[in-house]
């Protein structure tokens, strides 16, 4: 190939000379052709190298074109997708979505590509418009699916309001499902299903009845009638639900219905055999009450009257008989003892002869069982008795002054109030009413205090209590009802009232007789029955209660026969005068001592008498032997006077003995048999000379 020489362009002054050839004209032609496909050639190149150019212009154009279409499609999408999720969060309203979506587009730059070919550019611009429209396409479809959304949302916000409202009571039913159905072309308008439409209504028309049947189950519920009128409207072939609800929930509703009825019908049953049962119960507690003689306070039978409100009309007739029985039991209980016999007797004597309820027998045995109620409580609780028929309240004692020497008197003067009521209850009701004036805790009160005391504090306030009481007789009653808590703490303060008297322990003929005053015996079985009960010194050793016993028995033979009780407080009483003694004079043996024991028991109990060699006995305490000899002749000779025995017995009291009832009252025996008077009845003499 031939090639164009490309000169010295650039080079330095020295160049090599031209040299001259010489040409032929042959060699002319070759080189003027030569020229000339040099120059063909040249253009040739210069025509492909500009085709070139302008082939490389046009692709890059293009692909600047490219990028750019993908840079706004890119933008477009992004403002969608913003938009589009302004919309679902609710950050840009639907409505205002597509002209907020248009300006952001809008401010989306589109480039200008330089260099392209008309058909290239047109399509470039209509790309650039496919896409904005694709993006409006889509931004429509975000809000009508928005729109959509909302109306749907809409929608079931209505039917759950009108639900709601359906669900209150007494809501119209048929008109709140009519609203609901007003909602149904506006769905269709908003592009909800028609299918989907009706369904819901229907669902929510079926919910709506099914609520309100409910709720009349519900709230009658309680109510036979209401239940029955609800069953007819289930179950009826022209019911008021026949046509608002499914076969299935009707019959679901309707046994439930009905079960709540059977419901009903059975807890009436029962609720009327329990008030039944309650009222029988009541009137139970009405018998006792009655039976009792205690009259039930006001209180009491209104309550009592409260629980036959609901009671059949057979128990309601029966309180009323008790309220009538009440009354009568009350008068023949505030008649006297020989009058409310003679009532009872009556009224048996009427029952028989003439007949009578059934009713009225078992008020009269009612009366016959108060009359026994009232007269135990008069005898065992005679301020009870009588507080009951005051309708009062016997004062409670002020046990805790006996710690108080200054105090004491408040107690004792209690007490002689106490004593004065009863007095005023024998006169009319007979001496027969205990001189009890102490209540029964009480008497448990002042025996617990007694056990945890020293003998020494035991004997401080029995003394407080005999001197705040100054009457024998009181403080005698107050021991006496002591004595089954506390039987040597008693004992020994009864022993203490005979302040003057005392007891000859010892006799002696050249030398003064060994006496013991009453209040020492008292101190000092006191003082044995603190160590009896352990709070002494547990070292000292103490005689076996069954050898004491053994020898209690041996020495006191049969003064105790047939008075087993009296027995076993004569023994508790010397044993512990026994053990007070031994302390005292330091007796650490714990053997009985035959001695000390017949003198503890002549101090405890007093000197035993041999009445005519017919029979031991014991003289009140502090009277000797030989004196009670002479008084228990006087009163034997009173007591057959007045019996009007014949002389030969009344002028032979040597021939008899005595049996001991009490501390002053016996029995005259003759052998083995009571000495009787002429009714048959045993003669008893009273000892109230000269002794204490």
């Amino acid at each position: 190939m031939a090639k164009i020489p490309m000169g010295n362009f650039g080079q330095g002054a020295t160049t090599a000379p031209v040299a001259h050839t010489r040409v032929s004209g042959q060699g002319l032609d070759a080189v003027s052709r030569a020229v000339g496909d040099l120059a063909n050639t040249g253009m040739q190149l210069a025509s492909r190298y500009q085709h070139q150019q302008d082939e490389e212009a046009e692709g890059l154009a293009r692909a600047k074109a490219a990028n750019a279409q993908l840079d706004y499609e890119l933008q477009v999408d992004n403002a969608t997708r913003t938009m589009e999720d302004d919309v679902a969060t609710g950050a840009v309203p639907y409505g205002e979505a597509m002209g907020r979506y248009r300006d952001a587009v809008g401010k989306i730059e589109v480039p200008v590509i330089e260099g392209l070919a008309e058909p290239l550019q047109l399509a470039y611009t209509r790309g650039i418009e496919r896409t904005q429209a694709g993006g409006a396409q889509s931004m429509e479809r975000v809000v009508r699916t928005a729109r959509r959304a909302d109306f749907k949302g809409q929608f079931d916000a209505a039917l759950d309001k009108l639900g709601k409202i359906s669900g209150m009571p007494g809501a119209d039913i048929s008109a709140v499902i009519d609203r609901a159905r007003a909602f149904a072309p506006l769905a269709q308008q908003a592009g909800l299903d028609q299918a989907v439409v009706s369904k819901r209504l229907q669902d929510f028309s079926d919910a709506a009845w099914t609520t309100q049947a409910t709720q009349r189950a519900i709230f009658g519920r309680e109510d036979a009638g209401q239940l029955k009128q609800l069953e007819l409207d289930l179950s009826a072939a022209d019911g008021y639900y026949a046509d608002k609800l499914d076969p299935e929930k009707r019959n679901a509703l309707l046994s439930q219905v009905m079960t709540r009825q059977q419901t009903l019908a059975d807890r009436a049953e029962r609720a009327a055999d329990r008030a039944d049962a309650k009222g029988q119960r009541v009137l139970d507690q009405i018998d006792r009450q009655i039976a009792s003689g205690v009259p039930g306070t006001p209180e009491m039978w209104t309550s009592w009257a409260g629980v036959f409100t609901d009671a059949s009309p057979e128990l309601k007739a029966q309180f009323n008989e008790r309220v009538q029985s009440e009354r009568e039991v009350q008068e023949v209980l505030r008649m006297p003892a020989d009058k409310q016999a003679a009532y009872l007797q009556a009224a048996d004597a009427e029952l028989m002869a003439k007949g009578g309820t059934v009713t009225r027998k078992q008020n009269l045995d009612r009366t016959r069982t108060a009359i026994e109620a009232a007269q135990k409580q008069m005898q065992e609780t005679p301020l009870l008795f009588n507080a009951s028929r005051e309708g009062g309240e016997v004062e409670p004692l002020k046990l805790e002054t006996l710690a108080s020497p200054a105090d004491a008197w408040e107690l004792g003067a209690q007490l002689q109030e106490r004593a004065a009521t009863i007095d005023a209850m024998r006169k009319r009701y007979g001496q027969s009413v205990q001189m009890a004036v102490l209540l029964p805790q009480e008497v448990k009160v002042l025996g617990d205090t007694m056990k945890q005391s020293t003998s020494k504090q035991q004997a401080e306030m029995l003394g407080q209590l005999r001197t705040a009481v100054q009457d024998d007789t009181v403080f005698n009653a107050v021991m006496q009802q002591l004595a089954p808590e506390q039987p040597v703490t008693a004992y020994a303060g009864m022993l203490a009232t005979k302040e003057r008297a005392s007891v000859t322990l010892q006799k002696h003929t050249f030398s003064a007789n060994l006496t013991a005053g009453a209040r020492d015996v008292a101190a000092t079985m006191l003082e044995g029955n603190r160590l009896l009960q352990g709070k002494g010194d547990n070292k000292f050793p103490l005689p076996p209660e069954r050898d004491f016993r053994e020898a209690f028995t041996s020495a006191t033979g049969a003064l105790f026969a047939g008075r087993a009780g009296a027995a076993d407080v004569a023994m508790q009483a010397v044993r512990a005068y026994y053990t007070g003694q031994s302390a005292a004079e330091g007796d650490h043996s714990g053997e009985v001592d035959p001695k000390r024991l017949q003198q503890a028991i002549t101090a405890s109990l007093g000197e035993v008498a041999d009445v005519n060699g017919n029979g031991e006995v014991l003289a009140p305490w502090g009277m000797s032997a030989d004196t009670f000899e002479d008084e228990a002749e006087a009163a034997f000779l009173q007591a057959a006077r007045s019996a009007q025995l014949p002389d030969s017995v009344t002028d032979n009291f040597g021939a008899y003995g005595l049996r001991q009832i009490s501390e002053r009252n016996f029995y005259v025996t003759r052998g083995r048999e009571f000495l009787s008077d002429k009714e048959g009845k045993p003669l008893i003499i009273t000892i109230t000379g000269s002794g204490p």
